[in-house]
């Protein structure tokens, strides 16, 4: 899909791009960068490892994710369906501490949500039915991200939350 958008927006005068992404949207990035890389998506979008003019990756590292990914069901299920308003929705955001501080809940609190036809705000994406996919976001990223060529930046909160490659990697 990643792909697809760059060639919508391009089309086939495509210049180098940095691709950039934060936590899942970080695994993206660098399944996109490995993609460019490999030239699997030179046929179908005409992506070429020349389009490739960095990587950045913020707050997503390989073991730090799957070791979070046990807990996900249990804040999936602790995570009320609905709102009366999007002022419940970002003062909720913030009182469970999902986002640290109302400005960036409300910032980051209303795009998730949408009003339903009884006027109630839910949840845009029905992230209980991704648990399937939860693993394979996230299993060989490490290894794919030391593997990128081209040049790259992960910015992580510290260094305890690399995994053991990206340990190895950065001494």
């Amino acid at each position: 899909d990643t792909a697809a958008v760059l060639k919508a927006v391009f089309g086939d005068d495509m210049p180098p791009v940095v691709v950039a992404g934060h936590s899942l949207g970080g695994a993206i990035a660098i399944r996109l960068a490995h993609a460019i890389e490999s030239n699997i998506l030179e046929a179908d979008y005409g992506l070429r490892r020349q389009h490739l003019a960095g990587l950045v990756v913020v707050d997503v590292v390989e073991g730090t994710a799957m070791a979070s990914l046990s807990h996900m069901s249990a804040v999936l299920a602790n995570r009320p369906p609905e709102f009366a308003s999007l002022r419940k929705a970002i003062a909720w955001a913030v009182k469970t501490n999902q986002v640290r501080n109302k400005k960036s809940a409300q910032l980051s609190v209303p795009p998730q949500l949408k009003q339903d036809e009884r006027g109630v705000w839910v949840w845009r994406t029905d992230l209980a039915a991704t648990e399937p996919y939860w693993k394979g976001w996230f299993q060989g990223l490490s290894e794919l991200f030391l593997g990128i060529h081209c040049p790259k930046l992960l910015l992580v909160a510290g260094t305890d939350r690399l995994d053991r490659p990206l340990t190895i990697a950065q001494m």
